[in-house]
């Protein structure tokens, strides 16, 4: 199944890169590229997914999302700052945003997940990256992964 990428009306799709500041975007992009072994401008649109994904979290709590496995890594990455990632909860969402494994929970399969997600984002114009969305998340624990409000 391929994905649509919604561009941004700059023409970029999905950059939510500015939603923190330069430096702690850098020092995520930098610990992606450590911990995963990617280039920077893989890790760079990791980053700038998850921060997407965070804010789609905060502007729509009555829903449930789930990350795609790259968008994951940037969750995980971003957890790692724990102060930085409460901080941008709060301003963002005025409340923290969990991470919460769906390890033992019946229903919809990983990847069915990441794409109802896709179809939350496109049919409302959200703008992102289509590319990091080709696969469904699964967390180290083996499961997969969602935010709940």
């Amino acid at each position: 199944m391929s994905m649509t990428t919604v561009a941004t009306p700059g023409g970029t799709t999905g950059y939510y890169g500015d939603l923190v500041e330069p430096s702690l975007r850098q020092r995520l992009v930098n610990r992606v590229i450590k911990d995963h072994d990617l280039d920077e401008t893989t890790a760079a649109a990791i980053v700038d997914g998850v921060l997407g994904f965070l804010k789609l979290c905060a502007d729509h709590p009555g829903y449930q999302f789930a990350p795609s496995k790259n968008i994951d890594i940037g969750w995980h990455t971003f957890l790692l700052y724990t102060r930085e990632y409460w901080e941008f909860c709060e301003r963002l969402a005025g409340r923290f945003i969990h991470h919460a494994p769906e390890d033992d929970l019946p229903g919809l399969d990983e990847e069915l997940r990441a794409l109802r997600t896709v179809d939350f984002m496109s049919e409302r114009g959200i703008p992102f990256d289509g590319k990091l969305w080709e696969a469904s998340a699964a967390c180290a624990s083996g499961g997969s992964c969602r935010y709940t409000g």
